[in-house]
């Protein structure tokens, strides 16, 4: 081995050294022992008619081809759209895709061009971007949290409503619930929706 070799295997050692200390790779089982077993269960949802919508106009649009361009997927070296704008990237699309699936809410906007019309067939509708029924995610997750307990609204019986109150801080004080979202806006839904 060269000298400059060894010199680098030394700094690598070194730096292992320096590091190692703060690398913290636990399991929670050894930090907190009375942790129930972590329990993984898959929910399959279909997506409600206006996500298919969205997800069919997207497909419908030039954004698709023009990702094909820019990935040199279609023999064309261009990487604008036909009016000049520039061809978004691969993850900006694969992300407007997850929020479509995630919650419509999430891409229908005011700046969307689909937005007064799909604002007007829910209108017709009674419903709105808040109503379950156009985010079977959410939905799903009612439903989990109900199985579970938690969000359950006590029947009030005539007169009681103090007990009514009583019940539910004794529900919500004895469980917890741990969500994790790929967005911000998406916890957000889930607090306002939920």
């Amino acid at each position: 081995m060269s000298t400059a070799q060894l010199a680098g295997e030394q700094a690598l050692k070194a730096l292992h050294k320096q590091v190692l200390p703060f690398l913290m790779r636990r399991m929670k089982e050894d930090v907190l022992h009375d942790l129930p077993p972590k329990i993984i269960q898959d929910y399959y949802c279909e997506l409600s008619p206006l996500q298919k919508f969205l997800y069919d106009e997207f497909a419908k649009s030039a954004v698709p081809g023009n990702l094909k361009k820019s990935l040199g997927l279609s023999g064309s070296e261009t990487t604008a759209s036909k009016e000049g704008a520039p061809v978004p990237h691969v993850f900006q699309a694969l992300q407007y895709l997850r929020k479509v699936c995630n919650h419509p809410a999430l891409v229908l906007t005011p700046k969307h061009p689909l937005f007064a019309q799909v604002e007007g067939e829910l209108a017709a509708r009674g419903a709105d971007l808040h109503s379950l029924d156009i985010a079977p995610k959410l939905q799903a997750l009612k439903d989990l949290l109900n199985q579970c307990g938690i969000g359950l609204q006590p029947a009030a019986v005539e007169g009681k409503f103090d007990l009514l109150d009583d019940s539910l801080d004794s529900v919500s004080a004895s469980h917890r619930v741990l969500i994790f979202c790929q967005h911000r806006e998406m916890i957000e839904r889930i607090e306002q929706d939920l």
